[in-house]
């Protein structure tokens, strides 16, 4: 699998990576086996960051081999919302509380 940088200036081969960490507050690095870091994406905050890391995360867990872009600043926000949307009841009702004091 391979990493294109959010600024599209490197691939980095996961063949060859030993670990991708944040560092800097929303600096994300990749440490490669021949012991050298280099940034592959460079978000606003740390949670942006945390939120980008999670989507590679998945990407990798998937088993899938393609090509994954280091997600753009609207793509995070997109999933910081949807990770904030709430669960509601099928119908729009609340579960009824029975008994009391």
């Amino acid at each position: 699998m391979f990493i294109i940088s959010k600024k599209l200036d490197a691939i980095i081969n996961m063949d060859l990576t030993n670990e991708i960490f944040i560092r800097e507050s929303g600096l994300i690095k990749a440490k490669l086996s021949d012991g050298n870091n280099i940034p592959i994406a460079e978000y606003d905050s740390e949670k942006e960051a945390q939120t980008a890391l999670k989507m590679l995360a998945n990407h990798i867990n998937s088993n899938n081999k393609a090509i994954f872009f280091m997600p753009e600043k609207e793509q995070i926000k997109a999933q910081i919302i949807h990770q904030k949307e709430q669960w509601h009841h099928a119908e729009g009702k609340k579960a009824k509380g029975h008994g009391g004091s």
